[in-house]
């Protein structure tokens, strides 16, 4: 058993290891210790804390803790944690607004040729 009282890379590798075991997470860059700080231990540990206390971990609770982990790290980099959102929605309004461009292109493109 590591004794993790005390603030030190090697602990918050340990944490994440576990962490990523318990919480079976597919993309493991979400849980790398190599994007927190020390600074945020006492939060990371509180995570861990509670799911290693908890053997039967909802569908629910696991995102929720991913969030919160997400959440904590995002203090670290300095951006929202939802920073891809507006994105994410600028690639879908320009790729709706390509397709229908092309549509419309094709309609015309229609029209000529029954003219002729």
């Amino acid at each position: 058993m590591t004794n993790l009282d005390h603030a030190t890379h090697e602990n918050l590798t340990y944490m994440f290891e576990k962490l990523q075991e318990r919480l079976k997470v597919v993309n493991r860059v979400v849980l790398d210790p190599e994007y927190y700080s020390l600074n945020q231990y006492e939060d990371i540990k509180d995570v861990y804390d509670y799911v290693v206390s908890h053997p039967n971990l909802s569908v629910r609770e696991i995102d929720a803790l991913v969030s919160e982990l997400g959440a904590i790290k995002a203090k670290k980099i300095g951006q929202p944690y939802n920073h891809l959102k507006p994105l994410r929605f600028k690639v879908i309004v320009i790729y709706s607004l390509l397709f229908y461009s092309i549509k419309l292109v094709l309609f015309v493109l229609r029209v000529v040729l029954q003219l002729f």
